[in-house]
């Protein structure tokens, strides 16, 4: 994903749009697993990181 948007120039409108959503859920996921295990302080930051690249997706 990191890869996807890095070369963003190169992407269609539609490719774009679908690997900025999979980087959200990616790091949704993430967070989700962080919290489960304790680490408040490191899902957070990771949520963040998902609001910031999914900005405008409702999830």
């Amino acid at each position: 994903f990191r890869k996807a948007l890095k070369d963003e120039g190169e992407l269609s409108q539609t490719d774009l749009k679908n690997a900025k959503h999979y980087l959200t859920l990616s790091l949704m996921d993430l967070a989700a697993r962080l919290h489960g295990a304790g680490d408040i302080e490191q899902a957070a930051e990771q949520l963040a990181k998902a609001a910031e690249v999914g900005e405008g997706f409702p999830d």
